[in-house]
């Protein structure tokens, strides 16, 4: 699905890029890293995973309203992303490791499924993903 498709099926949205609401995501993703670090610290690693996903979340949100996209859903992102792999913008290792935390982020939401390992692996990637998409924005 390319992003017109995605934008009729109401997983995106167009918006008039801004300034204001790019920083603001940028900032939220790193509030969601430093709060996904403590976290793990405390071994309170459900949460680590919850917020190491949405570091990277807010992350992508700040690239897509720099090219006026706003998601609608959280598989708009998804394809958004898709779409920047097939015009060889990003590679496919960031779209793996998006999924991977968003996938580790509903396996601690929904199947109470959280460790040590998991956390530690996931504010990983989230800290070279946010490093990439940053670069792009």
């Amino acid at each position: 699905m390319n992003l017109n498709e995605a934008v009729i099926k109401e997983l995106l949205s167009r918006v008039t890029p801004s300034k204001d609401l790019i920083d603001k995501e940028l900032n939220e993703s790193l509030y969601d890293l430093k709060r996904a670090d403590e976290s793990l610290i405390k071994k309170d690693y459900k949460w680590s995973i919850v917020k190491s996903y949405y570091a990277m979340f807010h992350c992508v949100r700040a690239l897509m309203f720099k090219n006026g996209y706003k998601d609608r859903k959280h598989a708009g992102v998804v394809i958004f992303l898709e779409e920047f792999e097939k015009q060889g913008i990003i590679d496919s290792s960031i779209i793996n490791d998006y999924k991977a935390a968003l996938s580790a982020r509903e396996g601690a939401d929904y199947r109470y499924t959280y460790n040590e390992s998991i956390a530690s692996n996931i504010i990983q990637i989230a800290k070279e993903f946010i490093n990439k998409i940053r670069r792009l924005v």
